[in-house]
């Protein structure tokens, strides 16, 4: 009040307004570019990794240092794939695994398994 008070002439209340009105337009025009930002990153979001397991093992008895891993990685729909590392003293295999909607049609290790309940449980809301 004091600020549309403060001009001497109906003009400066005018071009109060005026300012005013032009300030929203941009508030609305900004608002929305940032909606549609907001809405591309989350369309992004989707397809990438976001749910992670890690366990490391030995995977044989005269091994030590558990150089074995088994590694799961999820999208949000518990899509993704189990990655297995098989440490030995004649080298490393790695095995990989689809997941699909949380499940492999391939039996899953005890390792392979525990890192894919890891992953599914990843960002869910702790009770």
């Amino acid at each position: 009040y004091n600020i549309f008070m403060s001009g001497t002439t109906a003009k400066s209340l005018e071009d109060t307004l005026l300012k005013r009105l032009d300030q929203v337009d941009d508030l609305i025009a900004a608002n929305s570019s940032n909606e549609k930002s907001i809405n591309k990153l989350f369309d992004n979001m989707k397809c990438t990794f976001q749910k992670i397991g890690l366990v490391k093992y030995d995977a044989f008895q005269e091994m030590g240092g558990k150089l074995s891993f088994s590694l799961a990685m999820l999208n949000e729909e518990d899509d993704g794939f189990v990655i297995n590392a098989v440490h030995s003293r004649e080298g490393c295999y790695t095995y990989i695994k689809e997941i699909v909607g949380g499940n492999s049609i391939i039996v899953l290790a005890d390792e392979e398994q525990e890192a894919l309940d890891m992953a599914k449980e990843a960002n869910k809301p702790a009770k």
